[in-house]
């Protein structure tokens, strides 16, 4: 409801329960994986992004889009190996991010992992200290 049809109180559950299940510290950065524009434009509003602002609000941590989408290809339907092969290059990082800072990426739904492994991947081979993984929840297609 919250990611497809745009019921924006049922990211205050959810965010409710990610701050307090997903013990963020407040000194932790919260990154959304950034959601295609064509979605975005479908829903109205970025779901991920949205979700971060009110979990950061609610742990007392900060934000930040440090990763920028490189490509706009739609995950949805397509199989593991293009998935795979899709979020290779779906990311990259922007300039002037502090390394020395604790990250934890944020993505609604793991199907293949794809997303969330190469973000991680991206940010790891930039020398970011620490780079934790929040899921709001797992697909039952893998």
């Amino acid at each position: 409801m919250y990611k497809y049809d745009s019921v924006r109180s049922c990211g205050e559950v959810l965010a409710q329960m990610v701050a307090e299940c997903a013990k963020i510290p407040r000194d932790a950065i919260l990154v959304p994986l950034p959601t295609i524009s064509k979605h975005i434009r479908e829903r109205g509003f970025d779901h991920t992004k949205n979700l971060a602002r009110q979990i950061a609000r609610l742990v007392g941590c900060k934000t930040s889009q440090i990763l920028l989408r490189n490509n706009n290809y739609t995950q949805v339907g397509a199989s593991q190996e293009k998935r795979q092969e899709q979020a290779k290059t779906a990311y990259a990082l922007k300039k002037n991010v502090d390394r020395s800072k604790n990250y934890y990426l944020l993505d609604d739904v793991w199907t293949t992992g794809s997303s969330m492994l190469n973000a991680a991947r991206i940010l790891r081979e930039n020398k970011i200290s620490e780079v934790n993984a929040i899921i709001i929840a797992k697909s039952g297609r893998n």
